[in-house]
């Protein structure tokens, strides 16, 4: 029989934000559908992960939401290491979005205008558009410090079919604030250079007295 190789990551030790529990960051490894596990283990053939919780016992199924263990097992050292790296990588970019994960990924570049039309009032847009399942698989954030969108998925394929559908609506964004912008601004001449301006708000008068014909 074949040795196998186990290592252990113990989520409590990582220092979160406050108001973000362990389960959180064990649903990110894990992934939708357990998608991000199986490209985890695709990368190192014959590896194997598992995510637990601790005080119930790897054996036990609990909610996601209570586990904090994840067990790594592959057919060498090294390979156990890799897989570690690569999960404390993605936990790493799940903490801070300006950090890379291990996941393929792209970048949709924006100004904050139009992030914050395509994000939407309490980021109810960008979550109905990643529940969408023409995003399924892809997790989209947006970074202010790359300014932009940060695109990540299992595949390189669905991470690309994404971001071309995030560069359609940051288009029609654009276009639609322009039509904005052009309906009550324009560009005028003033001492030889070109300066917009906005139109300031109109006041009617009532003239009518006035224009009444008198004998």
């Amino acid at each position: 029989m074949s040795s196998k190789y186990k290592g252990t990551i113990d989520l409590n030790k990582l220092t979160l934000p406050d108001g973000l529990p362990p389960g959180r960051v064990a649903g990110m490894i894990l992934g939708r559908g357990a998608s991000n596990l199986k490209r985890l283990t695709s990368a190192v053939p014959g590896s194997f992960i598992k995510i637990f919780s601790c005080a119930a016992g790897d054996g036990m199924r609990v909610a996601l939401s209570e586990c904090d263990t994840v067990t790594i097992m592959a057919n060498n050292g090294d390979d156990v290491s890799k897989l570690a790296k690569m999960i404390k990588q993605d936990i790493d970019a799940f903490l801070d979005p300006s950090k890379d994960c291990s996941r393929p990924m792209e970048f949709v570049e924006c100004t904050s205008e139009v992030a914050a039309i395509i994000i939407g009032k309490g980021g109810f847009a960008l979550k109905e558009f990643v529940n969408n399942e023409l995003a399924l698989g892809c997790f989209v954030v947006h970074s202010r410090p790359r300014g932009g969108f940060v695109i990540t998925g299992d595949s390189i394929g669905s991470v690309e079919e994404v971001k071309e559908i995030l560069i359609d609506k940051t288009r029609i964004v654009i276009e639609r604030l322009k039509k904005r912008m052009d309906a009550s601004i324009y560009d005028v001449e003033f001492n030889g250079s070109s300066e917009m301006v906005i139109p300031a708000p109109v006041h009617i008068v009532d003239l009518s007295d006035m224009m009444t014909c008198r004998d």
